[in-house]
Order: structure tokens, then sequence, then C-alpha cells
């Protein structure tokens, strides 16, 4: 009986809030949806490859990465990006906390003096 009262007054605060077993599928479906078309973007061992997005950072090894989708970064000393064979966009801060953002077609390419923080990597 006792469990019967309870589960009663959890549907009762759900109804309240809002939530019924549709909408919170359709919500977890929705979700499901949004990581998969965000996580596609992954890192890619650079090995002389003009295709991948190529990301060159001050006294490190550049990163590149591979395949369509957005990806938010901390890579800190930027000094250059090239696109390879992707349409990108880069969003990144300045030294001075300004944030923009650049847009590169294939093979394009953007230098940066002083170095920026990329925040966030988008292919196309």
């Amino acid at each position: 009986m006792k469990m019967r009262v309870l589960s009663a007054a959890l549907v009762l605060c759900a109804a309240a809030v809002g939530l019924t077993g549709t909408a919170h599928a359709a919500e977890a479906d929705r979700v499901a949806a949004a990581r998969t078309a965000t996580a596609l973007i992954d890192p890619a061992d650079c090995d002389l490859r003009p295709d991948f997005l190529m990301i060159f950072i001050k006294d490190a090894p550049e990163r590149c990465f591979a395949n369509a989708g957005t990806l938010v970064v901390n890579i800190y000393d930027v000094m250059m990006v090239e696109s390879g064979n992707n349409s990108v966009r880069i969003t990144y801060k300045t030294l001075q906390g300004r944030e923009s953002s650049i847009s590169l077609d294939v093979f394009g390419r953007e230098a940066f003096w002083p170095p920026v923080a990329v925040t966030k990597i988008e292919i196309f």
C-alpha cells in the first residue's frame, strides 16, 4: 500500500512539471541525436596528411582532426590553422579575452600573432 501511494505521488509530481513517458522519451531521443551530430570529429594522426584540419601550436606538435561535426576544445598558443580538405569554422579567444571566429574553405590557412586559444572546432 505504501508503494502505491509513493508511486502515485511521483506520477503527480512528474505531471506537475510536465514530464510524461512520451515527452521524456522524445527528449532523450533529441539529446542522443544532438550528441551523435556533434561528436563525430576525431583527433587524427597528422603524419603528413594535408587533408586533415591542422592546428599549429607554439613550441608543441601540431594537432589534427578529421570528420564532420563540432568539438569544444581548449588549445592554447595556436599560431596557425590549415583547413585541409574541409570547410571549417574555428572559434578562438585572443590574449585580451575577446572571442572571435573565422571560417576557412577547403585548403584555407589563417595565421595568428600573437597566438590565440582555440575553443571550438566545427568541420562541415
